[in-house]
C-alpha cells in the first residue's frame, strides 16, 4: 500500500509553530531571568566608575587635532590649550598656522626658554607656568611678536620655604623635581620656591627621565605585591601618558633606562610565599614588556650560604635603589632592610661585594664583607646607593636600623642623624671622603635621596625630618602627619650652600633636570600603547542566571573598592590562601567575572573594562558570596 506524502506546507507551517512556542518559552523565561534581575538591582547605591584616564586622553588628542587642522588659528589668533590633559595645571598647548615655515622664540613670564623648529603648522609645548598668578607668553616669529595671557590665580600649590634662593634654577636650567612618596605626585619648583610643574595624578616614587624627553612614573595602582605598584607610565610634561605598563612583577623604588631603550625595573616576586618579596630585579623590553633578564637576591644570598639565606625568609629586604654602570656590568642595589648596599656582577649573577654589619652576616659572607678601615658609619635604613664619576659610592645614610624594632618611640631617635656620604672603595676596603648631616639633627626614618652630578654640584634631600617638637614620649615614627618636613640643599664644587628650602610633605627623591632645552620641536599627538604582561586581567562572560542561585544567598557586606575602567583595588587585607573575585552582575543576559586574587597568589589590580550601563557588584570570597550593596555606572 502506498504511503500518502506530508504536504511540505504542513510540515513548514508545523515547523514555525514549533519555532514560536520555543520564542515565547524562551521570551517568557527571558522576562522571568530580568524579574529576578531587578532584585539584585534594588535598595542599593549607585556609584559612577572613577573617571577614565585614557578615554579623557583620547578625547583630549581629538580636540589637539582638530585645532592643528583649524585655518583659523593663526599666529595672531592662536588655540590655547591650558592643561590640555587635565592632569598638568601648570602647562598649556599654543597651536596656530602660517603661511610659510617659520622659527618661533618662546618666551615665559620675560624669560627666553625656547626656540621652536620651524614649521608651518605650528604646536608649541608651554611648560613653567606659575600657579596663583596671571603668566605671560610672549611668542617671537616672522618679525612679529605675540602677547598671550594665561590666568592661573585659580590654580593652588605648595610653594617651598625658601632659606637660600637659587637664581639661576630657572625652567630652561636646572629646576629641582620632586618625587612623592604617597598621596600626592610628582612636581617641580624652581630656584625661588615656586612651583613651575605639577601633575595630579597619584604618579609616586622614582622619576626616571628619558632620552625622548619624556617620564617615567609610577602608575598608581596598588598590586597585591608588598610595597610594589601594579606598573609604571610614560608620560610627557604635559601630562600625556604614551605608555602604561601593567607588569606581573610589578614595580617599587627604581627604574633605569638603559642605553639600548630596555629598562631595569625594581620588581617583587609573584609568589605569596617567596623568601624575599620586593628584592627582585628584572629587565624588560621598553615596547612589549617582555622579560629579557632578571635575578631574585634570595638566590644570591643562597648561592653562598643557604641556610643563612634561609633564615632571612620574612624579612621585608626592600631594595630601595638600583645603580647600573653597563660597561662594567656592575650593578649596586640598596637593601633598606637589612641595611646593606650590594655589589652585583649582573651578568654573571654574583655578588662582588657587600657594605653591612659584619656582624649580621654568616662566617661564609666574610670574604665578600667591606671592612671599614676609619670611623665610617655602617648603613643603616639607607636610600639611593649609587657609583659617583669619580668612582665613589655615594649613599644616603638615613641612621635607621630597619633591623631593630625595639622601639618605634620618636624619642628613641633622639640623638641619630641622618647624613649625605661619599665613601672610598679600596679592594675590600672601605672608608668616608666627605658627609654632610646639615645641622645634624635631622633624623630621617624613612625617604631620603643624595644625587652628585657631573658639575660636582651636590643635591641632598632630607626628605622625612621630624621637628624637634616630634620627640616627646608617645610619638611613634609612624607619626608622621604634622610631625615631619622636607629640606632640600644644594651644594656647590666647594660644598657652599647654593640653595636651601624646607616643605612640610614627604619628598622621596630630589632631581635636577630642565623643562625645557635650547630647541625644541612641535608637540605631536601620539597613540596611547598598553602594555599588559599581567595574568588574568581581562573578564569572563558567565550567563546570569548561572549564579541566580548564589545571589539569592549573598551576605550583606558594604566592602570599599576603588574601580575605574582600567583599575580595581579593593580596601580589604586577605589571607594567602584566600580567593577572591568579583562578579559584575548585568541588568542583561550576560553578566563578568574578574579574579580579584586566586589561591596562594597575589592580587590582581589591573583590569580592562569595557562595560556600559549599570552593574550591581557582588563579591564571592573563597565559596561565600558577598553582596556590596553597590550599583557601578558606567
Amino acid at each position: 500500500m502506498k504511503q500518502k506524502k506530508i504536504p511540505t506546507i504542513i510540515i513548514l507551517c508545523v515547523l514555525v509553530l514549533a519555532l514560536l512556542f520555543i520564542l515565547i518559552v524562551a521570551n517568557q523565561q527571558r522576562k522571568e531571568e530580568l524579574n529576578q534581575v531587578s532584585n539584585y538591582f534594588k535598595d542599593k547605591t549607585s556609584i559612577a566608575a572613577s573617571g577614565d584616564l585614557v578615554s579623557k586622553q583620547k578625547d583630549a588628542d581629538e580636540k589637539i587635532l582638530e585645532a592643528m587642522n583649524d585655518r583659523s588659528c593663526t599666529f595672531d589668533n592662536p588655540c590655547v590649550l591650558v592643561n590640555p590633559y587635565g592632569i598638568s595645571p601648570l602647562t598649556a598647548l599654543i597651536i596656530f598656522q602660517t603661511e610659510s615655515s617659520l622659527t618661533t622664540e618662546v618666551m615665559i613670564n620675560q624669560k627666553k626658554v625656547t626656540t621652536m623648529e620651524s614649521a608651518s603648522t605650528h604646536a608649541i609645548p608651554i611648560y613653567g607656568l606659575i600657579a596663583g598668578k596671571e603668566n605671560v607668553v610672549l611668542l617671537k616669529s616672522g618679525g612679529q611678536e605675540k602677547e598671550i595671557k594665561i590666568d592661573l590665580t585659580q590654580v593652588k600649590k605648595n610653594q617651598l620655604v625658601v632659606e637660600t634662593s637659587n637664581p639661576k634654577a630657572t625652567i630652561d636650567q636646572n629646576i629641582y623635581f620632586m618625587a612623592a612618596p604617597m598621596g600626592t605626585s610628582a612636581v617641580a619648583y624652581d630656584g625661588e620656591g615656586q612651583a613651575v610643574w605639577y601633575l595630579t595624578e597619584k604618579f609616586t616614587l622614582d622619576m626616571e627621565f628619558l632620552k625622548n624627553g619624556h617620564l617615567l612614573l609610577s602608575n598608581g595602582n596598588v598590586s597585591g605585591i608588598q610595597y610594589t605598584y601594579d606598573g609604571f607610565v610614560e608620560v610627557d610634561y604635559l601630562g600625556k601618558i604614551y605608555k602604561d605598563y601593567s607588569l606581573q612583577n610589578g614595580y617599587h623604588h627604581e627604574l633605569i633606562e638603559l642605553q639600548d631603550g630596555s629598562i631595569l625595573v625594581a620588581g617583587g616576586s609573584v609568589e605569596v610565599n617567596a623568601p624575599y618579596r620586593a628584592a627582585f630585579v628584572y629587565q624588560i623590553n621598553a615596547n612589549t614588556g617582555e622579560i629579557i633578564d632578571s635575578f631574585d637576591v634570595y638566590d644570591l644570598f643562597s648561592a653562598i650560604d643557604k641556610d643563612f639565606a634561609d633564615s632571612l625568609t620574612g624579612i621585608n629586604m626592600i631594595n630601595n635603589s638600583i645603580y647600573y654602570d653597563e660597561e662594567s656590568g656592575e650593578m649596586i642595589l640598596s637593601l633598606r632592610g637589612i641595611n646593606s648596599i650590594l655589589s652585583v656582577d649582573y651578568k654573571a649573577k654574583k655578588i662582588n661585594w657587600i657594605f653591612g654589619d659584619p656582624e649580621f652576616y654568616s662566617e661564609r659572607f666574610q670574604p665578600f664583607l667591606l671592612k671599614v678601615t676609619d670611623q665610617s658609619r655602617i648603613p643603616n635604613g639607607q636610600h639611593t646607593a649609587y657609583l659617583t664619576k669619580d668612582g665613589y659610592l655615594s649613599v644616603f645614610n638615613n641612621d635607621y636600623d630597619a633591623l631593630d624594632t625595639s622601639s618605634a618611640e620618636l624619642i628613641h631617635f633622639a640623638k641619630n642623624y641622618s647624613s649625605a656620604t661619599l665613601y672610598q672603595i679600596d679592594g675590600k676596603n672601605i672608608k668616608t671622603v666627605w658627609d654632610y648631616a646639615g645641622d645634624g639633627k635631622s633624623f630621617n626614618y624613612a625617604l631620603g635621596s643624595f644625587m652628585v652630578y657631573p658639575d660636582e654640584f651636590k643635591l641632598i634631600n632630607f626628605g622625612w625630618t621630624y621637628k624637634p617638637t616630634a620627640y616627646v614620649p608617645g610619638t611613634t615614627i609612624y607619626d608622621y602627619l604634622g610631625n615631619t618636613y622636607a629640606r632640600i640643599v644644594e651644594l656647590n664644587q666647594n660644598d657652599e650652600v647654593v640653595f636651601q628650602a624646607t616643605i612640610e610633605e614627604g619628598v622621596y627623591r630630589a632631581f635636577k633636570h630642565s623643562l625645557y632645552q635650547e630647541y625644541t620641536k612641535h608637540y605631536q599627538v601620539s597613540n596611547y600603547q598598553l602594555i599588559d604582561n599581567n595574568p588574568s586581567t581581562k573578564l569572563d562572560k558567565i550567563r546570569t542566571s548561572s549564579i541566580f542561585d548564589k545571589l539569592d544567598q549573598a551576605i550583606s557586606n558594604p566592602f570599599e573598592f576603588e574601580l575605574t575602567k582600567n583599575s580595581v583595588y579593593l580596601n580589604v587585607m586577605f589571607d594567602n590562601s584566600e580567593t577572591v573575585d568579583i562578579y559584575f552582575v548585568s541588568e542583561e543576559e550576560n553578566s563578568y567575572l574578574f579574579h580579584y586574587k586566586k589561591e596562594n597568589e597575589a592580587v590582581s589590580s589591573k583590569i580592562n573594562l569595557h562595560l556600559d550601563g549599570n552593574y550591581a557588584i557582588y563579591l564571592k570570597i573563597n565559596d561565600d558570596f558577598y553582596n556590596t550593596g553597590k550599583i557601578l555606572s558606567f
